[in-house]
Order: C-alpha cells, then structure tokens, then sequence
C-alpha cells in the first residue's frame, strides 16, 4: 500500500486529499482510492501512477466540503473548518522592510532575499470607506466598508469590514482578523475561505 498526497495540479479538477494505492496480486481487483470522496478507480496492470490519476473522477470542492483558502500565498488556513488562520507576508533579509502577501523582491532595497513570514491578527483602523458602486462580481451586501488595517509588522491589509455599523467605524480603533467562507461561482456549491476585518 502507498500513501501520498496529490494537489490540484496533479488532478485535472482535483483537490488536495490523501490518497491510497492498493496493488493487488494477479487478478485481485487493484485501484486508487480517494479517501475523501469515498470514490474508487480500478488500477490496470502495468498502468503507471499517473494515468490511475487521470481516470480518476474529479473532485468537487463543494462535494468535499474542505475549507480552501482564497489565496495560500496570503491566508494560511489553521483549523479544519476554517474559522481561523493567519496572514501571510514577506520580510526582506537585508533591510527588515515587511509586506503583505507575495513578492519576489524587496520594494525597499530591491533585494531578492525575502522569507515568509506569519502577520499579526490584529491592527489599527488606518482608513476606511464605504463602498456604494462595487466591483463586478461582488458576492455580499452594498454598501459595504472596505477597511485599510495598518499590522504591527508595517503593512496595510485592505479588506471588507464586517460585524460594525458603519457610523461606530473611527480611525485609529483595534481591528481582528475575521475569516469567512464565500461561494465560488466557478465551482457549484463550494466555498473558499477569504480574510475580512471586525473591530476587535
């Protein structure tokens, strides 16, 4: 038997989940079986890894009911239902200037020595708006408040504010980090899991 991980790129419409290769011996049925959506694909004799992959139904996320980041590069999900997380960032190596979310070099220095680091979960209110005209595609409520959030580290998260009135928001009040599932329209009934703010 051998155990592996597999991720989106390895599965045409796949997901990450566990899965288990049973080689039988002669003519005992054989497979790769997904231990997450309880689906099994009988393995052909000589057939190579891959090609069990590929014949593999896909996985739907909505079918599997897994929290899914929005963004791996910038939200590392921590628990199994996705209810908490923690921001990611890049610190360059050679001048300690922090940003959010990926980069290839330092925006400071321009040096390419960065590593990644965890964000705080709480800051301070350094702007906000309300937002009437939203973006294309706009899942939630309008109007809404979009909060600029300055982290102790150095940078500014923008994200929806949620859980406040809009005339209690004040400059300069605590803010925590609030993680929410929201649909995808490219995928039915499923969900990933997007970063917000909420007065702490």
């Amino acid at each position: 038997m051998l155990l592996m991980r597999i991720t989106q790129k390895t599965l045409t419409g796949g997901i990450t989940g566990r899965i288990t290769l049973t080689r039988g011996a002669g003519t005992v049925n054989s497979g790769a079986y997904c231990e997450v959506c309880n689906r099994l694909t009988p393995y052909r004799g000589g057939s190579k890894l891959r090609s069990v992959f590929q014949m593999m139904p896909p996985c739907r996320l909505g079918e599997l009911h897994v929290p899914v980041s929005v963004d791996e590069r910038c939200l590392r999900l921590s628990s199994e239902d996705g209810s908490q997380g923690t921001l990611l960032g890049m610190r360059c190596q050679e001048c300690g200037v922090v940003v959010f979310g990926p980069a290839t070099f330092c925006q400071s220095c321009t040096s390419p020595r960065l590593e990644q680091i965890e964000l705080a979960t709480e800051g301070i209110l350094y702007s906000y708006t309300i937002v009437r005209v939203p973006p294309p595609g706009w899942p939630g409520p309008v109007p809404y408040v979009l909060g600029e959030v300055e982290l102790p580290e150095g940078p500014h998260v923008l994200a929806e504010v949620v859980d406040c009135q809009q005339g209690a928001l004040r400059v300069g009040i605590p803010m925590t980090l609030a993680l929410q599932p929201v649909a995808m329209p490219e995928v039915p009934d499923s969900e990933r899991v997007v970063y917000k703010w909420r007065p702490a």
